[in-house]
C-alpha cells in the first residue's frame, strides 16, 4: 500500500510535504499524520520527530482556534481552503466554521523596489508611458495578490493587481499536495470520507484559479 500511495505523490513535493508535517506536529496534530500514514508514503517523515504537546501555540487556545493558526502558517492555499471549509456549517461543527472564518488573508506587500520592475515587465512598457500616477504603496495586500491605485494617462483612476512573484507555482504544488492528502484520506480514514476530500479540492482548485 506505501509503494502505491508514494507512486501517487506529486513530483518535486517531499520537502514541502515535510513542511507541512513539520508544522502539524508543531500544533499537535501528529495523530493526523499518523492515520494518513504519510510516514510510509513520503520519504523522511519517519526521522521527523512526534513530540506530545503543542509547541509555539498559545496559551489556552481552543483546538479549533489551534486549526486555524496551523492553516494561516501553512499559507495562502491553506488559507483559502481554511476559507471555505468555513462555509461547511452543514458537516463541520458550528465552532469550527466559526473560527475559519476569522482567516485572514493580509500579508505583508511585496517590497517596494519589486513592485515597479515586475509591473514595467508586465505591461512591456515604461510606466510613466501608460500611468500618469501609479502608488507604489498597495492599499491592500493579500496572499496571492496585491492591489495599486493608479491614474492613467486619460485621467481614469484604476486599480492595479499585482499578483505575488511565483505565487502560481506555490499555489499549484499546495493543490497537487492537498489532492494527494485527500485521496490518503479517502483511503485511510473513515470519519471524513462524507466530507469527499478529493471533491473540495477540486473545488478549491477551481476557486484559487478564477
Amino acid at each position: 500500500m506505501s509503494q502505491e500511495s508514494d507512486s501517487r505523490r506529486p513530483r518535486g513535493t517531499t520537502g514541502r510535504i515535510q513542511q507541512i508535517v513539520r508544522v502539524m506536529v508543531r500544533y499537535g496534530f501528529s495523530e493526523w499524520v499518523r492515520m494518513l500514514r504519510l510516514d510510509r508514503a513520503v520519504p523522511g517523515i519517519r526521522r521527523l520527530t512526534f513530540r506530545k504537546g503543542r509547541a509555539g501555540v498559545p496559551e489556552g487556545a481552543s483546538r479549533w482556534e489551534i486549526v486555524r493558526l496551523a492553516l494561516e502558517e501553512l499559507g495562502p492555499t491553506f488559507i483559502k481552503l481554511g476559507q471555505l471549509l468555513s462555509g461547511r456549517s452543514d458537516v463541520l461543527p458550528p465552532e469550527l466554521t466559526r473560527e475559519l472564518s476569522k482567516l485572514q488573508d493580509s500579508v505583508s506587500p511585496i517590497p517596494t523596489q519589486e513592485v515597479t520592475p515586475a509591473i514595467r515587465n508586465e505591461i512591456g512598457r515604461p510606466i510613466d508611458e501608460v500611468f500618469r500616477s501609479f502608488d507604489e504603496q498597495p492599499t491592500a495586500s493579500a496572499s496571492i495578490a496585491q492591489v495599486h491605485r493608479a491614474v492613467l494617462r486619460t485621467g481614469e483612476v484604476v486599480a492595479l493587481k499585482l499578483q505575488r512573484p511565483e505565487i502560481r507555482e506555490i499555489i499549484e504544488k499546495d493543490l497537487d499536495i492537498l489532492a494527494f492528502l485527500a485521496r490518503l484520506a479517502e483511503r485511510h480514514i473513515h470519519a471524513v470520507r462524507h466530507l469527499e476530500p478529493s471533491a473540495l479540492v477540486r473545488q478549491l482548485r477551481r476557486v484559487i484559479r478564477n
